[in-house]
């Protein structure tokens, strides 16, 4: 099972904030969702994805904080800033609607 992960507007929120450096989950999170849902509990959607861009090695975990690859560089890379910040929009809207 070697897919490739889309470059869905919650993902690419994900990798924008982490090209940055290392990040908390709660950083993680606010990026994912936006400020707004962010302070709802958890859910697995969260959970879920974050699990699959690991698997797919996108970013890993190291002690307390997630740190982008080489791969997620590479996807995140790809995009120019007007997609990303378009992108991250998109995921918090969809974030509120859910």
């Amino acid at each position: 099972m070697n897919e490739k992960l889309e470059a869905t507007p919650c993902r690419i929120a994900v990798l924008a904030v982490l090209r940055n450096g290392p990040s908390t989950w709660r950083d993680v999170r606010v990026a994912y969702y936006g400020p707004v849902r962010s302070q709802s509990k958890s859910n697995t959607s969260f959970q879920n994805q974050l699990g699959r861009m690991i698997e797919k090695v996108f970013f890993f975990k190291q002690n307390t904080a997630y740190e982008i690859t080489a791969l997620g560089r590479e996807m995140i890379g790809s995009l120019n800033e007007e997609a990303i910040a378009a992108a991250k929009s998109k995921a918090h809207t969809m974030a509120e609607v859910k």
